[in-house]
């Protein structure tokens, strides 16, 4: 103990990284990025479909009195959102 005390107090003490588990850590948080990704463009998205559809969308196709593009951005938005919560 106090020869690591020692080696610590003049810096000569290091530490080597020979762990297995950081390959996966790097995948698990690439993987949790994705998620993230996926869930916050999914709310934009959604937000998106929501705000044109209060406001008004614009004239256009309407389907279920509803514009397309509403339900085209709700829509991609609603599995972009479900992809990244269920982790897919």
């Amino acid at each position: 103990m106090h020869e690591v005390l020692t080696q610590a107090k003049e810096g000569r003490l290091g530490i080597e990284w020979r762990n297995d588990d950081i390959p996966r850590l790097r995948d698990e948080l690439r993987q949790q990025h994705r998620r993230n990704r996926c869930v916050a463009s999914g709310a934009v998205l959604l937000l998106g479909g929501i705000l044109l559809h209060g406001f008004g969308a614009p004239a256009g196709v309407v389907l279920a009195g509803v514009g397309v593009i509403v339900w085209v951005l709700g829509g991609a938005g609603l599995v972009l959102l479900g992809a990244g919560l269920l982790g897919r």
